[in-house]
């Protein structure tokens, strides 16, 4: 068998070296000025918040960018580079000293993910008239998915999941596989203790304890905006991160919206198309298709059992949020653990009976403005898989498929930094016209 040479630290620091090369940061310096990318109320809210620090604002942001870029996993490896590398010293304006990882951590902390969405925004608004030169359609979508950053908490760690299945086997021997799998699972806590806002879900092919990252972008794969969640479902997101999208800058540039099935809803559908002015290409998701009688509705608008239209449904509430009206089937029976169906011929499988919902509009979801299986819709959902590449380049070269922070703040800022990290790499791109180059990250050091 051939022998694998073990990589030492010096053949690591060679790397880097021809990576932070005077030739290669030179591309920074000549295509983007770092204070261009920085509002004026950040400076003011940073300076306000520390006086006169010892190191600016500019230089903070720039190592931590670069950190990004030249994937450098822990701020602590980022100082011991800083330490060794004169150019990249300069670079980012450290002169007198380095700062430690303490300060690093202190500056996250000041600044706060809030300020450094305002620097992404500021790139998005950038590098947007580039984009809409070089490909107006695929700079007229917008592209939502999402995924799961993992914490570094102790339930991450194969053992705690292994000493769970230990328990349980030593309480049913007799079980199969497949089942003690799905008990200890079943036994896992829903939160991590030491990071309560770290969710367990199923994410990257695996159970594990993460945040859920809200990534938008357009046709292009490049980040338009980020958001971290405590775990919340796909369906309820969209909203919450257009509305902060819209907050600085303008849907009417956008034509178009897409999104897996995760993100079907007939709420969805009607913000998009009434709120947003979109054209929603969005999958029907099977969950929300039961394969049920669908009730009629009879001349006042209350919906009335399919089998025996004589029977109408109960009013069961107006849900504001989400601008729908709940009937229940007029045979439920209410109990001390809910609803029971007395129907001797159900329509649906469910203990508790048929609910159904009416909205005020019409069904978005159902009467698409881009019609199903068009070669519009094909065309558009093709370029859904751009949300997925780019968060495949945050997770690996951005350095977040893996978190060395529990905060969830801290979280917040590292996914704000490795969406500016993209977006300033893609600028300086298209500034230097090597249009090639706008989806790639490490075309710049490598």
């Amino acid at each position: 068998m051939p022998k694998h040479k073990q990589i030492s630290f010096c053949d690591l620091y060679e790397e880097f070296e021809q990576a932070s090369s005077k030739d290669k940061l030179k591309m920074l310096t000549d295509y983007v000025d770092i204070e261009e990318i920085i509002p004026l109320e950040v400076k003011l809210a940073y300076y306000k918040s520390t006086g006169r620090p010892p190191y600016s604002l500019a230089s903070m942001l720039s190592a931590l960018i670069l950190q990004k870029i030249l994937s450098i996993p822990t701020v602590e490896l980022l100082v011991t580079f800083l330490e060794l590398s004169e150019p990249l010293r300069d670079f980012c304006g450290f002169t007198q000293s380095v700062p430690d990882p303490a300060t690093f951590s202190r500056f996250k902390d000041k600044i706060g993910p809030k300020e450094l969405k305002k620097i992404l925004d500021r790139l998005v608004e950038l590098t947007e008239p580039y984009l809409k030169k070089l490909d107006p359609f695929a700079a007229s979508l917008l592209v939502l998915d999402t995924t799961g950053l993992e914490v570094p908490v102790r339930e991450n760690n194969p053992k705690f999941f292994y000493s769970l299945k230990n328990q349980v086997e030593k309480g049913a021997p007799e079980k199969p596989e497949n089942e003690i799998y799905a008990m200890t699972i079943a036994k896992m806590p829903k939160c991590a203790r030491a990071a309560p806002k770290a969710k367990l879900m199923y994410t990257n092919g695996h159970f594990a304890y993460a945040y859920t990252a809200a990534i938008l972008t357009n046709g292009f794969g490049l980040v338009r905006n980020v958001m971290l969640f405590e775990g919340q479902k796909d369906s309820l997101l969209v909203k919450p991160v257009l509305e902060d999208f819209r907050q600085h800058h303008h849907l009417s540039r956008y034509e178009f919206f897409a999104g897996d099935a995760g993100f079907d809803s007939t709420e969805n559908f009607r913000y998009l198309v009434q709120d947003c002015n979109l054209k929603p290409v969005i999958n029907l998701n099977p969950r929300n298709t039961k394969e049920l009688p669908e009730p009629r509705l009879a001349p006042e608008g209350v919906p009335v059992c399919p089998k025996n239209p004589s029977l109408k449904f109960k009013y069961a509430g107006f849900c504001k949020s989400r601008n729908r009206i709940k009937w229940l089937c007029p045979l439920s029976k209410p109990g001390k653990k809910g609803y029971t169906c007395t129907c001797q011929d159900p329509c649906t499988p469910s203990k508790s009976g048929r609910m159904v919902y009416t909205y005020p509009q019409d069904n978005y979801r159902k009467n698409t403005p881009v019609p199903r299986n068009s070669e519009l819709w094909k065309k558009i959902y093709l370029l859904r898989i751009a949300v997925e590449q780019a968060i495949s380049r945050l997770k690996l070269p951005l350095m977040l498929g893996r978190l060395t922070v529990m905060d969830f703040a801290s979280a917040s800022c590292d996914l704000v930094l490795a969406a500016i990290a993209q977006n300033l790499v893609a600028l300086i791109a298209l500034r230097a016209k090597l249009n090639d180059k706008v989806r790639s990250i490490r075309w710049l050091v490598a």
